[in-house]
């Protein structure tokens, strides 16, 4: 029986798949990545504190709650 790799780091004729933008098929950037996982948890934050969205993404990026750099 053959254990192959994860399919991320697969090798193919020597060569390793793109992975990320790097790969020609990706429909996001790293950065619509990170800013969707920031997202994410900004709503499960919100959901978990009983508040809005847009109350913890503003305090988050420090929109409003300035003072506590």
């Amino acid at each position: 029986m053959t254990v192959r790799p994860p399919s991320a780091t697969r090798i193919i004729e020597g060569a390793r798949l793109r992975q990320g933008e790097k790969n020609g098929h990706a429909k996001m950037t790293a950065r619509d990545v990170r800013l969707a996982r920031e997202l994410a948890a900004v709503a499960r934050i919100a959901r978990w504190l009983g508040r809005g969205y847009d109350s913890v993404r503003h305090a988050v990026s420090g929109r409003s709650w300035q003072h506590l750099s």
